[in-house]
């Protein structure tokens, strides 16, 4: 029997749609009562884990949960079929094509999320011997006032988005999209807009700003924002999905 053509399911669509599914249920658990039980534990652990560490430690655990709760849900009168668990911290794959110092430094730049799925066509396409999985990449960051390190929508900004546009990081390489998700502090959501906005329109690259959510802001749970750039890697135009999830007064962020 010959073998389907998996590249002509949309294969990435696909999984990028079921990604974006989990990645809400999850942030909807995050804030939700037994989430935040979770979080305020982890917050009062005594060690020297930073903040931003510490609520991705349980993102993960609701990523996890919201992945065997769609999993276990029917399509059809079938259940809809697994889908793998994110991988937190996770490097990409060496590539054996480009051995260049830059690329090297690359492959230690690590995002907080790798969210992947094999693709079993590409076993037949020698060039693709390293592109075996395929990861939607997510960085996380905190939003609010500044502290005593920097600007936090600056961070959002500099030491997120970039790194999914420079050539240093090329996080969502090869990919056509990929997630940022902010926790929001404090400061109310239009300020923070305004700050990222007025930070990325100060940068030396082009990068489209971004709009209020179309459903408004979502106090007490997350909103939706994106933007689309071009980048010098493939794929572009690339697709960032931001979700601002709100966790004001959900902990300490002298912790």
């Amino acid at each position: 029997m010959s073998r389907y053509c998996i590249s002509k399911l949309d294969t990435w669509r696909n999984h990028e749609e079921r990604v974006l599914e989990a990645l809400m249920a999850g942030l909807t658990i995050l804030r939700s009562e037994k989430g935040l039980r979770r979080l305020n534990v982890e917050m009062n652990l005594g060690d020297s884990r930073r903040i931003e560490d510490r609520v991705n430690t349980v993102l993960c655990w609701c990523f996890i949960e919201a992945t065997r709760q769609l999993g276990r849900q029917r399509q059809n009168g079938k259940r809809r079929g697994p889908l793998n668990f994110p991988r937190p911290q996770t490097p990409k794959f060496p590539n054996p094509h480009d051995r260049s110092e830059m690329s090297v430094g690359r492959e230690r730049k690590i995002p907080d999320f790798k969210w992947g799925f094999v693709d079993h066509a590409s076993f037949d396409d020698p060039a693709s011997d390293h592109k075996g999985e395929q990861d939607f990449d997510i960085e996380c960051k905190r939003l609010g006032k500044k502290i005593a390190s920097g600007a936090l929508t600056q961070k959002y900004v500099q030491n997120g988005i970039l790194r999914f546009l420079t050539d240093v990081h090329r996080y969502g390489e090869d990919q056509s999209s990929g997630a940022m998700i902010g926790y929001v502090e404090n400061m109310e959501l239009d300020d923070i807009l305004n700050e990222v906005n007025e930070t990325i329109e100060s940068q030396s690259v082009s990068i489209p700003t971004l709009s209020q959510p179309a459903e408004g802001w979502q106090e007490t749970a997350t909103s939706h924002l994106d933007h689309e750039f071009e980048r010098t890697f493939p794929e572009s135009p690339f697709h960032l999905y931001h979700f601002w999830i709100d966790l004001r007064d959900c902990y300490s962020e002298d912790t």
